[in-house]
């Protein structure tokens, strides 16, 4: 009998402390939905899906208490960094290019990570010159890397990169393992609003 109560016992304490743990992990992470890994899985331009390749998929977002990083793949170097949209590059000859492409990923790489300039301003980033660093293999590979921190309020985020703050209203849905958040570019004098979806993983 005193094997058995003693079993008892120790089940209920060990119920207990794992319940104790899991609101800790809630206590130190705010219990902010954000926290955690997150994919793109998704992107629209004005209400229409854009078709997105297996390699643009791999964007991720990895949030901790504190802390996120922004990982952006390409296939080439068309996607550059921060430093390049702040910069306004003059038009690198992407006259060739279909209005297709540029609504669809190279859009994308340009509107993540930066001060929301692009939010009034041409998107002369769009026409980043085919000639640096180009990856002729096609392999996926990751173009940009960014770390920073993040605050929230609600659902209002603030990433902050070297200094740079971007403000961001992200939208969750299916039990908070997707959200999505929306910014509005200029593309050829013609405003558009960009979707981005990323899932839990």
């Amino acid at each position: 009998m005193k094997k058995i109560t003693a079993i008892i016992l120790l089940i209920l304490s060990g119920l207990i402390l794992s319940n104790c743990n899991k609101d800790d992990d809630n206590a130190r992470d705010g219990g902010n939905s954000i926290i955690g890994t997150w994919k793109l899985i998704e992107e629209y331009t004005d209400g229409t899906a854009v078709s997105l390749n297996s390699c643009v998929l791999q964007e991720t977002y990895i949030f901790g208490a504190e802390q996120f990083t922004h990982e952006i793949y390409s296939n080439s170097s068309r996607r550059s960094g921060a430093s390049s949209d702040d910069e306004g590059d003059d038009d690198g000859g992407d006259d060739n290019s279909d209005d297709e492409d540029d609504d669809s990923s190279d859009d994308h790489g340009d509107d993540h990570g930066d001060d929301g300039s692009d939010d009034t301003s041409d998107d002369t980033s769009d026409d980043v010159s085919d000639d640096n660093d180009d990856n002729p293999s096609g392999e996926c590979l990751m173009q940009d890397q960014k770390i920073g921190f993040w605050t929230a309020q609600n659902n209002n985020y603030v990433l902050t990169v070297d200094g740079v703050s971007e403000n961001l209203t992200i939208h969750f849905s299916d039990a908070n393992n997707r959200f999505y958040y929306e910014k509005t570019i200029t593309v050829s004098g013609v405003p558009k609003v960009k979707r981005y979806v990323f899932q839990r993983q």
